[in-house]
């Protein structure tokens, strides 16, 4: 199934307004960048082929851009069906949104501001951010024992390494295959001392 940047935001949308939620088109595109990086990191692929530039106020999708132009600043209010989004895809941009959008606009545009792949598309012709450099950070941020993306499955509170081993990638990759909560996950431990869902 071929799912477009298009496709996303109006899951988006349509998420923000079934939560009475305000969303702009800028909050929009941050947020249409952290579902597609962290798909790149994760799973090594894109959900969709459209490509961002590195706007003044960050990452952006011109296509998306244009298509909610005539909101300017105003929250989008829109009546949208969602049929071209399987039940894998829909559930990662919902773990994506449990994390950044509770964040203001401004936060997300700054936060962007501080990362790899819209510093370096800023330096080029054209501002292209390059996929294979999202994939890249990413994949790296991932890693990292404080990831923004896993906090939010223990509370914010550190689970020990037999509830869920944030140094594990593999690991990491299963929480979204499996749910959201991480502590009914059982692991036990081989031979060879590593931890594995049982």
């Amino acid at each position: 199934m071929s799912v477009t940047a298009s496709d996303v935001a109006k899951y988006i949308i349509q998420t923000f307004n079934e939560e009475e939620a305000l969303i702009t088109n800028l909050k929009l595109q941050k947020l249409l960048y952290y579902v597609q990086g962290w798909h790149l990191g994760l799973y090594d692929e894109p959900i969709f082929p459209d490509t961002f530039q590195a706007w003044p106020r960050g990452p952006v999708i011109p296509d998306v851009y244009e298509e909610y132009k005539s909101y300017k600043g105003a929250p989008i209010f829109q009546e949208i069906i969602i049929t071209d989004i399987d039940e894998p895809t829909k559930y990662h941009i919902d773990e994506v949104l449990k994390v950044y959008a509770p964040r203001d606009t401004l936060e997300l545009s700054e936060m962007t501001h501080h990362e790899r792949p819209w510093k370096e598309a800023t330096k080029i012709s054209g501002r292209i951010i390059d996929a294979s450099s999202m994939k890249t950070f990413f994949q790296e941020e991932a890693e990292k024992d404080d990831c923004i993306f896993f906090k939010h499955f223990s509370n914010g509170k550190e689970l020990d390494e037999t509830e869920y081993l944030l140094s594990s990638p593999e690991i990491k990759k299963a929480i979204l295959e499996i749910g959201s909560n991480s502590k009914t996950i059982p692991y036990e431990q081989k031979p060879n001392g590593e931890w594995e869902p049982v």
